[in-house]
């Protein structure tokens, strides 16, 4: 989905896939961007970034990685069971 995604929208000229492509950086881009900020050093480990530097983001396997991970700890937590 993310380098589909990625490369389809990129090269877009027509003024509805752009805005297509605004709508696709909102809501998947920018917020794995936010969600792999703790899986930083391991992506640079496991060479899954994309840009050295300071302004550096995840391959789309990154991305991948990073989602999987956090639905994998949601879906631990959910299933946890409080007792009082």
């Amino acid at each position: 989905m993310f380098a589909v995604g990625s490369l389809t929208l990129a090269r877009a000229e027509n003024p509805a896939l752009q805005g297509l492509a605004e709508a696709y950086y909102f809501v998947v881009i920018a917020p794995a961007l936010i969600l792999s900020v703790p899986f930083d050093p391991i992506l640079w480990r496991l060479h899954l970034m994309e840009n050295p530097g300071w302004f550096a983001w995840p391959k789309p396997l990154g991305f991948a990685l990073v989602y999987g991970t956090w639905i994998a700890a949601f879906l631990a937590a959910s299933l946890v069971r409080i007792r009082r």
